[in-house]
């Protein structure tokens, strides 16, 4: 095994470097760490408490109930495997060989996304339809500034709680850099994110919400491809854990099947939960295939 696996990593560690900073991962960071406690994370929510004026007088303390609520959530285990034809393995060129590495750490990293993105439509699931938008409505700035504008209005995007995030489909994107504000605005949020460096022309950051791209697939739609749904979320609203997490590929020879082929795998164990509704917004706009020209509005001069 240590001789075919280190022979494989030796061929293409550079290549494997790169992968693992660009594929997948979209969602890495966005999301409130939790408490582990014998298996299970544990978020906490916590309640308010209020400053009262003090008397002058020798008196008891007037305390108040610092509540706090805890939402707990198990993380379960995923794994992406493929097996190599013995024959095959030592004829793989380092493009072949990167491509194979390709395919298992996109499928975990995918996995993680998708972790985070089911807990997000089971969080929102009891609104039928939308927070925000609409089956045949065109994606506006106006639009995800009302869900800036919601979420604001709690204090969950308070800076000492976290940021606001919202993923959009490419066309999306697109349609609101047609729109000067869009088009101007650069990404200026938390530098270590995974899309943060590599692809921050593909991120956008207006009024302090952190807008970024991720592929059509991550996007569920409820009503046959007419429209897709994404969410606006401050990190502090939604919990996230990954207590483990192997994307290097490793590569077990398996002589108990005909011809000894090699088994290469990688795995992840994660769990992801909604934490606060009022710093989640659900927003659904129509699916397009091409972008629609702004009007520009003249005055005309008499």
């Amino acid at each position: 095994m240590l001789q075919a696996e280190n022979w494989f990593k030796e061929k293409i560690k550079d290549l494997i470097s790169i992968q693992y900073q660009a594929i997948g991962g979209h969602l890495d960071g966005t999301m409130m760490g939790g408490d582990e406690q014998a298996g299970t994370y544990k978020f906490p929510i916590i309640g308010r408490l209020q400053a009262v004026k003090l008397t002058g007088a020798i008196q008891p303390v007037q305390a108040g109930s610092a509540e706090m609520d805890i939402v707990s959530v198990s993380p379960e285990d995923f794994e992406a495997s493929t097996y190599i034809r013995t024959q095959d393995i030592y004829k793989m060129g380092p493009n072949a060989q990167s491509s194979l590495a390709q395919l298992l750490t996109m499928a975990i990293r995918r996995k993680r996304d998708e972790i985070k993105i089911d807990a997000l439509h089971t969080f929102t699931s009891a609104t039928a339809t939308q927070d925000i938008g609409g089956t045949a409505v065109t994606i506006d700035p106006l639009h995800l500034a009302k869900g800036r504008m919601q979420i604001a209005a709690t204090g969950a995007d308070d800076f000492s709680l976290g940021t606001v995030f919202c993923p959009l489909m490419e066309a999306w994107m697109e349609q609101l850099c047609q729109y000067k504000e869009w088009a101007d605005a650069d990404y200026k949020g938390p530098a270590d994110l995974p899309w943060a460096q590599q692809n921050r022309e593909r991120a956008k950051t207006v009024r302090g919400v952190h807008y970024f791209t991720m592929p059509d697939e991550m996007f569920r739609s409820d009503d046959g491809g007419t429209s897709y749904i994404t969410h606006m979320y401050a990190k502090s609203a939604v919990g996230a854990e990954t207590p483990w997490n192997k994307e290097a590929p490793q590569f077990v020879q398996q002589f108990q099947m005909e011809g000894s082929p090699w088994l290469g795998k990688v795995g992840v164990g994660g769990a992801a939960l909604g934490i606060q509704r009022k710093g989640v917004k659900k927003l659904r706009f129509k699916a397009q295939t091409d972008l629609e020209r702004i009007a520009i509005l003249t005055e005309s001069v008499s």
